[in-house]
């Protein structure tokens, strides 16, 4: 039975390489929603190799457009150091990010973070994460 199912995965494995290589080309044109398709694709390793790096490279220009999952995956990756540097300062503003976007689950993250940082490393955090709002403001009122 277990090799019935692994063979229909497989089979089924192409279907979903067509729909990652029609979200690639959506997510080079800027798409948020593809992009961060596209960073749990690799994070997770569905319908094309598991790659972490790759991952949070789609989850970054997903989370600059204000995607929130991506902003707390994102974080997720860099508190783990899963594909990038490990860089509390980065997951802690990624998960800040994302708890101000509604992420719920994105708060006991910050609250696991926060009991590792230093409360330096924490206003550093918070100061990134303040700059990054206002430079994204500031780019959305010249458009």
């Amino acid at each position: 039975m277990r090799l019935i199912f692994l063979l229909c995965v497989f089979l089924a494995m192409p279907a979903y390489s067509d729909q990652i290589s029609d979200m690639k080309v959506l997510a080079e044109q800027g798409d948020a929603n593809s992009q961060f398709f596209l960073g749990l694709a690799y994070d997770s390793g569905r319908g094309v190799p598991q790659d972490r790096t790759e991952a949070a490279k789609w989850y970054l220009l997903a989370a600059e457009q204000g995607a929130a999952g991506a902003q707390n995956n994102l974080a997720l990756l860099y508190a783990n150091g899963w594909g990038v540097p490990r860089n509390y300062l980065l997951a802690h503003m990624w998960c800040n990010y994302a708890v101000g976007n509604g992420v719920e689950e994105a708060i006991e993250l910050l609250l696991s973070l926060e009991d590792d940082m230093t409360p330096e490393q924490i206003e550093e955090a918070k100061r990134m994460l303040n700059e990054r709002i206002a430079a994204r403001r500031s780019a959305e009122n010249l458009n």
